[in-house]
């Protein structure tokens, strides 16, 4: 058994996840979503913090978030990943 998740982010304007990740079981997404905005907000650089101070200037309060996948493996963030680059979701994953 995997003891990590994969979720995604998703921009509020569009619906569209912009970026894929893993957490451990036992780390909340919202806490995960609530210390990506705080980043963004103290400036930190990168293309996910740039996209979130975009909805955040946007007047949302924060990113929207789903688990797309219990029990997961890095191999499966990879497929998630590739998955939705395919079908047109522009991704700010390195």
């Amino acid at each position: 058994m995997n003891d990590r998740y994969v979720f995604g982010l998703i921009d509020p304007r569009d619906h569209r996840i912009f970026h894929v990740g893993t957490l451990a079981r036992g780390v909340e997404l919202k806490e995960h979503v609530a210390d990506s905005v705080a980043d963004a907000k103290a400036g930190k650089p990168g293309p996910t913090n740039d996209h979130v101070r975009a909805i955040l200037a946007a007047d949302y309060d924060t990113p929207h978030a789903v688990i797309l996948q219990a029990e997961a493996s890095a191999a499966d963030e990879v497929a998630w990943i590739k998955t939705l680059e395919a079908a047109g979701n522009r991704l700010t994953n390195p």
